[in-house]
């Protein structure tokens, strides 16, 4: 590698980098070459994996590896390093024992003691091109064999699932990936070079035809075995995506991603500085101590104490979200009733007005559901504050209380105050000069205001953020709901028939009758589970050192919480964590015993497998009334309507990740009928 300077005019500008990389000169002809043959030859299960083979570029990485390698030896050096990233891919889909057996078969093949059946390709492609390679140069090519067996045995360990800790995971890695790089030391010296130098060291070794004693290997040990711990380290942050994504889509050991912190704390960095995740072992403990030393609240507004920073999660001093005070199926039909025939729709923006609509009822009557200038204040007020707050918290800290008072989003903030207040208030005061009675979110609020809290204007600000809290999570679970039910449409039928059958008992849908809608409640846990509003909960900052109950100190000023989104997919906690199973805890009910037990695994319990809504005294209050409400949505779209994803898309859309929220896709589009 070698680095320079670019000149414009009269100055030198240096490059994004000063090194950069060699590369065979042959590259395109061994990309075309080598992936021609795979893709004649390898067994790929579909197009699909053809594709994602040709992308993943292996000639092209062998030729970065071995820019010096002679023409005649890259080929096969190339051939090799795609067929051991493809012998990898299928080991993820295999146990350990299985993928111990699968390796065992083919080691006898590359050493050349057995023949191949011509009907399993990846045994004559790996026969094949051993028996080529020792034809080119036997010592060489023999010197690589027992560094590659060392790889494929730690692929198939069991040590990969006995990982607790950070070292253990290096010197598994460094086993796994490290040791395939580099040279197999024993107490300083080399170990019978001949079998185990190291597979990518050997086969540079073999590509460029060098010939090394084994004085000179030990001269460079240090530098070897240094390069092989960086490049393991290198090599895990570059595939994570990938190995995340394969464990998430099998069950199988081979795909078992290493786990270094399980069980224990770690800290994350975030837009607002590290945050500590503490292990759910520790909740019960948190929800007891003092609010004073662990505050809720306060992890929404102070972030860094310890460098008396007033960071604010919503930037409330200018967007106002922030705040703390400690104060159904008609809105459905009024949105979707014009779609008779299959009509493609954003369903995002869809559910928005829907639940608006359906919360509203509950916070203040039938008039404001229906009063449509409400309804668009309250999305365009939660819509603004998000907005507004990401764009001042890409501005320095310096500039934005000088730039943020322009921003439109937050210039917008008064006037969706003074809407609210042009509503609320009116309402309010016909019902004191009516000594009117009626039973809403409103009305609660007001009979336990007090004091300055007692203000019409407070309590219409307080409507309008009281709405930022349960319209768009509602909105989101639902849009969450319909897209699994989009990819899974199997469990539509087992859903309608419950509802059907819950239907012919009750004459209205009340709080029994929608308790009663058992598949419903877990095919709503299920997605939750696997699509959590927040990847992180119980957050909370440290106001005063904390001393936990096994000695673990949390200084103050730390910003904590628990990941909930990770141990909802924890195998310790749940089978099968990576399969959606929409009626997992109906089955789950219907073995236990337990009332109690039982109630634990509905979408709005609250407990140590379940954080989604937080724990202690500050979890969600209003789980209950979302769960119906979702139920009610639900009901009256599974009867009413028929639901499919816009043509042209089979698979779910992604989540999109905002800091730690989960956001549903807004942009996918989905067909909807009217049912006969």
């Amino acid at each position: 590698m070698h680095g320079s300077a670019q000149s414009y005019g009269s100055e030198q500008y240096p490059r994004g980098s000063i090194l950069e990389p060699l590369c065979h000169g042959s590259v395109e002809m061994m990309s075309r070459a080598v992936n021609d043959f795979y893709l004649e030859h390898w067994p790929f299960p579909d197009e699909k994996a053809r594709k994602k083979f040709v992308i993943a570029g292996f000639p092209t990485v062998t030729c970065l590896y071995f820019p010096k390698g002679l023409e005649s030896r890259m080929p096969q050096a190339c051939s090799l390093l795609s067929i051991l990233f493809l012998i990898d891919d299928q080991l993820e889909c295999m146990s350990l024992e299985e993928g111990k057996a699968y390796n065992d078969r083919l080691k006898p093949l590359c050493r050349g003691e057995s023949l191949p059946s011509r009907s399993d390709p990846v045994g004559w492609i790996m026969y094949d091109l051993w028996e080529s390679m020792r034809a080119t140069e036997p010592e060489l090519a023999h010197g690589i064999i027992e560094p590659l067996f060392a790889f494929m045995d730690a692929q198939t360990s069991k040590a990969r699932l006995q990982i607790n800790d950070i070292t253990q995971y290096l010197e598994y890695r460094q086993a796994d990936v490290g040791q395939a790089l580099v040279s197999l030391w024993r107490d300083d010296k080399v170990v019978d070079i001949t079998n185990f130098s190291s597979l990518l060291a050997t086969l540079t070794r073999y590509t460029m035809n060098l010939h090394i004693s084994v004085e000179e290997l030990e001269s460079v040990a240090g530098i070897e075995e240094n390069c092989g711990r960086h490049i393991s380290l290198v090599n895990d942050i570059y595939s994570y995506e990938k190995e995340l994504l394969a464990s998430q889509s099998t069950t199988h050991e081979g795909a078992i991603l290493c786990n270094a912190h399980k069980g224990k704390p770690f800290y994350v960095p975030t837009p607002f500085g590290e945050r500590l995740m503490l292990p759910n072992k520790y909740v019960e403990e948190l929800k007891n101590a003092p609010m004073e030393d662990v505050d809720f609240l306060g992890s929404f507004f102070e972030v860094d104490e310890r460098l008396l920073i007033a960071e604010k999660m919503f930037e409330s001093e200018y967007t106002t979200l922030g705040s703390r005070s400690i104060l159904h199926p008609q809105a459905a039909k009024v949105h979707l009733n014009r779609y008779m025939e299959w009509t493609e729709v954003c369903m995002a923006s869809e559910m928005s007005m829907v639940v608006a609509r359906a919360s509203s009822r509950m916070f203040g009557g039938l008039s404001l559901s229906r009063n449509r200038e409400w309804l668009q204040t309250t999305l365009n007020y939660a819509s603004d504050g998000f907005v507004g707050a990401q764009k001042i918290k890409a501005l320095p800290r310096i500039f934005r209380p000088c730039v943020a008072p322009f921003l439109p989003e937050v210039r917008r903030m008064p006037g969706h105050y003074k809407t609210a207040r042009k509503i609320i208030v009116p309402i309010l005061q016909k019902r004191e000069a009516e000594s009117a009675k009626c039973c809403d979110f409103l009305e609660w609020m007001t009979a336990d205001a007090g004091g300055p809290q007692s203000d019409h204007n407070m309590i219409a600000d307080l409507q309008l953020k009281m709405s930022l809290a349960a319209l768009h999570t509602t909105a989101a679970t639902v849009v969450q709901l319909l897209y699994d039910l989009c990819c899974m449409p199997q469990y539509i039928s087992a859903l309608r028939e419950e509802v059907e059958a819950v239907q012919a008992r009750y004459s209205e849908w009340d709080k029994q009758a929608l308790l009663e809608l058992d598949r419903m409640d877990s095919f709503m846990k299920e997605s939750l589970r696997h699509n959590p509003l927040l990847l992180v909960t119980l957050q909370r900052i440290v106001h005063r050192d904390l001393v936990l109950s096994d000695g673990f100190l949390i200084p103050a000023g730390t910003l904590i919480g628990v990941p909930s989104q990770a141990v909802g997919m924890d195998a310790a906690q749940i089978t099968d964590p990576h399969t959606f199973q929409g009626f997992r805890f109906t089955k789950i009910r219907e073995v236990t015993v337990s009332v109690a037990e039982k109630g634990r695994t509905h979408w709005a319990a609250s407990n140590l497998d379940h954080l989604a809504f937080g724990y202690g005294r500050h979890v969600c209050p209003g789980r209950f009334f979302a769960s119906n409400e979702i139920k009610l949505i639900m009901v009256h779209l599974l009867m009413s309507y028929d639901f499919e994803f816009a043509e042209g898309l089979k698979d779910r859309p992604k989540n999109l990740c905002a800091e730690i929220q989960l956001i549903p896709n807004p942009e996918t589009r989905v067909r909807v009928r009217r049912r006969e």
